[in-house]
């Protein structure tokens, strides 16, 4: 069984940069994680997909500061996970900088939550 999102309140707390944005490029793919094996029938295997390095479009700015000067185009990191980025995929990206770059946060990228309910849980969080 797939395990639920994140609350996004608690995604929220670790996020230093939340945007509306869109994926423009996707620079580069890691290696394919080893497949889980399964019984015959089982559809929710806990299969994961390779890191991938995107190039994002901002179109807003929902929290936080963006990096090199407010750049309209950043780049930033999609851990190994159950889901896979490509270009035109868009909405909020909840980001942390792990000294290495920035990562997105969260299990199933950036349309688990609309744009409206991040910036309703910001707003009643201030």
């Amino acid at each position: 069984m797939a395990l639920p999102p994140e609350p996004i309140e608690e995604l929220l707390e670790q996020a230093s940069l939340v945007v509306e944005a869109e994926v423009v490029e996707v620079i580069s793919t890691g290696m394919k994680p080893p497949e889980k094996k399964a019984p015959k029938g089982y559809t929710s295997t806990g299969q994961q997909n390779a890191s991938q390095q995107v190039a994002l479009a901002i179109k807003r700015v929902l929290r936080g500061t963006l990096p090199a000067g407010g750049a309209a185009r950043v780049e930033v990191k999609k851990p190994v996970g159950a889901y896979t980025l490509r270009e035109g995929s868009a909405g909020a990206f909840l980001l942390d900088d792990e000294g290495r770059g920035l990562v997105i946060l969260g299990r199933y990228g950036p349309d688990t939550y609309t744009v409206r309910s991040v910036e309703e849980t910001l707003r009643a969080s201030t």
